[in-house]
């Protein structure tokens, strides 16, 4: 560089301490104010002396007088980051008046090149019929001999020092400050600009944090040989502030006890970076004795907060999770402060990938009101993200799921499922990521509990550009898809799957843990702006918890409805497990647990063995209650066939007679709609909503969830065996019924919805059905 100045913000100190050098001169970042709302903008003044600071300061709180005072001044000024929104308020109004104030915009080394980008179109795009309309809109007479030629600039906005004069403005002839600027007016310049990401704003902001706590407690040089410091000194700091110049000195690999600080936060976060750092030593060698570029050290940085994430997070968070399923509320509160400290780690990452994405949106705004099209010719192609903590296990969410993803690229939807699970293979529309750590559910052996890397999927959802992030379970991937909507300003919605307290309160007993799962349904759905349930039962029931019903919708699941069919009925039994067809087989499909009722089928066929002998039940499905029903039913007519797939599913549903399902948590039961279509009278409980997905009395039978249910799936049993023409009739219309569910037109509501940008309206409670 040949020329030096300092653009600080309203101040001109740093440049008056530095005056008496040669080829230096004052400038200033000046915080200018719109007179009417207040919003904010940062004006560039450069070459200019101590009276003019003092009149540019008392003007700056009126963007429109200040400018006419550097402009009458013949002061080289120009508008700073014009896509970034310095207090939030910007709005394309503002951005529409800044092109009338200035002929001079900044490339800005700090944002990325997407507003760079959309700035460089709107400028080199705008003509003088579009500046005369904003000029008679706003009553400003537009700045410049031509109002229409804009130029650009181009500054590094360097804060830590790590990033300083990777952008800057080049006048190749200019020998001195006055020639330099003429360059400029005349536009003989040239403007080079790094392309910066959230990832370098927050490496600058973790260096700022190091730099300020370095300064008030110089430590420093009491560690300089131990690898963690090392390791912090060569990715947030410059060369010339390094404590430890000589690469060459050995690196200490212990930690001193001093350093352990017993079992706090800094303690476990040293001991980390030790753990860490000592698994890859080549890269402390590599960062100490190599001239890294800023983007290797943010990178380098990125990489390392990750690993440390992981290790404290997993162990924490597993901690938690024994304390919270032993219901050992006191003494999880420790944990929980631990976690807190964890994760404000990423802090800076948060603010930048909030701020990047804020910036954009405004940028897209802009881009919208020059040519009409700035979504379209900026858009990835990805609308819609859905988080889940389930699609590779066997149960109702994940088929739900599956039957949206399979519409979506029938229907050429732009979606995404986000899952999280280790050392699975991606797919296509499946973005999987590794977790950080995973914890066993009791009662739920096939499932686990993940701790998702949230930073990579916060990147991946800033980077794939989604427009609205869905929710479709309430756990660790529910929490974070929370987040990444709050963080990237996007709509957060969700679905109602499961009657999780009532399955806990089944599973568990304890009433108290129920009430505290229902606390924290009510807390997380009621942070969603669109929340989809599956039937008017359950959106009765969350509405009498206090969930806001304007803010639901139902869609109910659908299924395929030509895979599903009677016509698969082949003896399957008989075949593979020697039943005879003669039988009348009752079949439950589903998960094999407590919450399921299942002691009533047991009860059932207690009861139907005394009285007919040639009824059997078929239990189709595993889970953690399926040795103590199997030592149940050892001596009835029962068989159990574990989980089928595929065929073997559909020939199973179609060759049986009776579908029985006693389940009053279910809030859908897409089992239900799937015996229907194989051509089975249904037997279901008037609870949950099963309920709403057959036709009482024509496709099947509702029994009242009391005391006496078992009696009552007795007597419908008995009902349809004794009245041949009822099965019969019941058949036919259940599979008529069930062709309303196809999953095609299912997903096709849902994508409406959920593409939606004011939510449901009032009155959308209503499933719909064509």
């Amino acid at each position: 560089m040949d020329l030096v100045t300092i653009t600080d913000h309203d101040t001109i100190d740093g440049n008056l301490e530095i005056a008496h050098l040669p080829d230096t001169f004052i400038s200033e970042e000046v915080t200018a104010s719109f007179p009417g709302d207040g919003c904010n903008v940062h004006v560039l003044v450069y070459d200019i002396n101590e009276k003019q600071h003092d009149e540019i300061s008392r003007l700056r709180e009126n963007v429109f007088e200040l400018v006419r005072y550097v402009q009458a001044e013949n002061i080289f000024h120009a508008l700073a980051h014009p896509m970034y929104s310095v207090d939030g308020g910007l709005k394309v109004e503002h951005f529409q008046q800044l092109l009338l104030l200035f002929t001079h915009f900044e490339l800005n080394g700090a944002k990325d090149s997407f507003q760079n980008t959309v700035l460089r179109k709107i400028l080199t795009g705008i003509n003088q019929e579009r500046l005369s309309e904003l000029a008679v809109r706003y009553a400003l007479t537009p700045s410049g001999e031509q109002p229409s030629r804009k130029y650009l600039i181009s500054g590094s906005d360097d804060h830590s020092s790590l990033y300083m004069g990777l952008s800057y403005t080049e006048v190749p002839e200019a020998d001195c400050v006055q020639a330099f600027f003429k360059g400029i007016a005349s536009n003989v310049h040239e403007v080079h600009t790094y392309e910066a990401g959230p990832q370098d704003l927050a490496h600058s902001l973790y260096s700022i944090m190091y730099q300020y706590y370095g300064q008030a407690f110089p430590f420093r040089h009491f560690v300089q040989d131990l690898a963690p410091f090392i390791f912090l000194e060569h990715t947030l700091l410059p060369p010339d502030q390094r404590i430890r110049k000589d690469a060459q000195r050995p690196i200490d690999w212990e930690m001193p006890d001093a350093l352990s600080w017993g079992t706090s936060f800094s303690g476990h976060f040293l001991q980390a970076a030790q753990n860490v750092l000592s698994a890859q030593p080549e890269q402390v060698e590599h960062m100490q004795e190599t001239d890294v570029s800023p983007r290797e050290q943010s990178k380098t940085w990125r990489d390392f907060i990750h690993r440390i994430f992981a290790e404290l997070s997993a162990d924490t968070g597993r901690d938690m999770l024994n304390k919270l399923c032993n219901a050992d509320l006191f003494s999880l509160f420790p944990s929980l402060g631990m976690m807190t400290s964890v994760h404000l780690l990423f802090a800076p990452y948060l603010i930048a990938y909030s701020l990047f994405a804020r910036d954009r949106e405004f940028s897209l705004q802009c881009l919208q009101w020059h040519d009409g099209q700035g979504r379209a010719q900026h858009s990835n192609g990805q609308e819609l993200a859905l988080l889940t903590d389930t699609l590779d296990e066997t149960n109702g969410v994940a088929t739900v799921i599956r039957l949206r993803l399979e519409a979506a690229r029938l229907t050429g939807k732009p979606v995404t499922v986000l899952h999280c699970a280790s050392g699975r293979e991606q797919e296509a529309s499946v973005a999987t990521f590794e977790p950080v750590g995973e914890f066993d559910l009791p009662e739920y052996p096939e499932l686990k509990v993940c701790y998702p890397p949230f930073l990579d999927i916060l990147a991946y959802c800033y980077e794939q550009r989604f427009t609205c992030i869905h929710a479709e379970t309430p756990g660790s991937m529910g929490l974070t898809a929370l987040a990444v909507a709050r963080l990237l300003g996007l709509p957060f919605q969700g679905t109602y799957h499961t009657s999780l307290p009532q399955t806990v309160r089944a599973l568990t007993g304890d009433a108290q843990l129920e009430g505290l799962v229902w606390k924290y349904v009510t807390w997380f759905y009621g942070q969603m702006d669109v929340i989809s349930v599956p039937s008017a039962a359950t959106a009765d029931e969350l509405a009498s918890k206090g969930l806001s019903r304007e803010k639901m919708v139902v869609h109910q699941s659908g299924i395929n409805t030509s895979y599903f069919h009677p016509a698969k009925r082949n003896g399957y039994f008989q075949t593979h497990y020697s039943l005879p067809e003669s039988n009348t087989k009752l079949i439950y499909v589903g998960r094999i647990s407590k919450e399921k009722n299942l002691q009533v089928l047991e009860t059932l066929m207690r009861t139907m063995s005394q009285v007919r002998d040639n009824v059997c039940l078929i239990v189709v499905g595993e889970g953690p209650y399926l040795a103590e029903m199997q030592s149940n039913c050892q001596d009835l007519p029962v068989l159990f066939t574990g989980y089928l797939r595929g065929d073997d599913l559909v020939q199973a549903y179609a060759s049986s007679d009776i579908f029985v399902f006693p389940s009053t948590v279910d809030t859908m039961g897409s089992a239900v709609i799937e015996a229907q279509a194989s051509g089975l009278p249904v037997i279901v409980t008037d609870q949950g909503g099963p309920g709403e997905n057959m036709l009482d009395g024509e496709t099947g039978i509702v029994v009242p969830a009391d005391d006496q249910m078992a009696d009552g799936f007795v007597q419908a049993v008995l009902r349809l065996c004794d009245n041949p023409d009822l099965m019969t009739g019941m058949r036919q219309k259940a599979r008529s019924y069930a062709q309303k569910f196809s999953s095609r037109d299912s997903f096709l509501s849902f994508w409406k919805t959920s593409c939606k940008k004011d939510g449901p309206r009032e009155g959308q409670i209503q499933p719909e059905r064509e």
